[in-house]
């Protein structure tokens, strides 16, 4: 159903929301797809889930106040933590071969992030487009393992979604 990604030449992706009760986030190129992002909306501790070709990816926050996400896989072991500080534009992603990555928002006032490496990298960027239904992923050419970039991708988005998705109930 969905396509490994394998392809070092493939330099934009796109995240494209499908629904509107319950949406279903697919990531995508010109040509194939590679997986996709649904949300738990039963459960009160907002979980998510991402499907890949080869693999099943949860995600859930893991303290009281939601700054720390971790994420498994379909056996519960866990591949990742994401760590948020408090009044921090940047998060700390640990896989659990202890390589880590941050996430960072460029600008207050752009919908605008980045994956680096901790060795300064800029491995990709995302611009989230306001009331359109795609988002756009750039990757940087660099020599990352290929198979981390859709784990970063969905993980940057889960992060994004669930904020925007409590900010929206604290103003409501």
């Amino acid at each position: 159903m969905y396509s490994p990604f394998n392809n070092r030449n493939v330099s934009k992706l796109c995240l494209q929301r499908h629904g509107w009760v319950k949406p279903e986030y697919e990531l995508k190129d010109d040509l194939y797809s590679y997986g996709k992002l649904t949300f738990k909306t039963v459960s009160l501790k907002n979980r998510g889930m991402a499907e890949l070709a080869d693999a099943v990816l949860n995600f859930k926050f893991t303290d009281t106040w939601k700054r720390a996400i971790s994420v498994t896989d379909a056996n519960e072991n866990v591949i990742g933590t994401l760590k948020s500080k408090l009044f921090s534009f940047a998060s700390i992603f640990t896989l659990a071969d202890s390589t880590q990555y941050i996430l960072k928002r460029k600008s207050f006032w752009k919908a605008c992030y980045e994956w680096e490496s901790i060795d300064g990298g800029r491995l990709m960027t995302i611009n989230l487009k306001p009331f359109a239904n795609t988002d756009e992923v750039f990757i940087e050419q660099s020599t990352s393992p290929l198979h981390l970039f859709p784990l970063l991708t969905f993980t940057a988005f889960y992060l994004i979604i669930s904020r925007q998705r409590q900010a929206a109930a604290a103003g409501a």
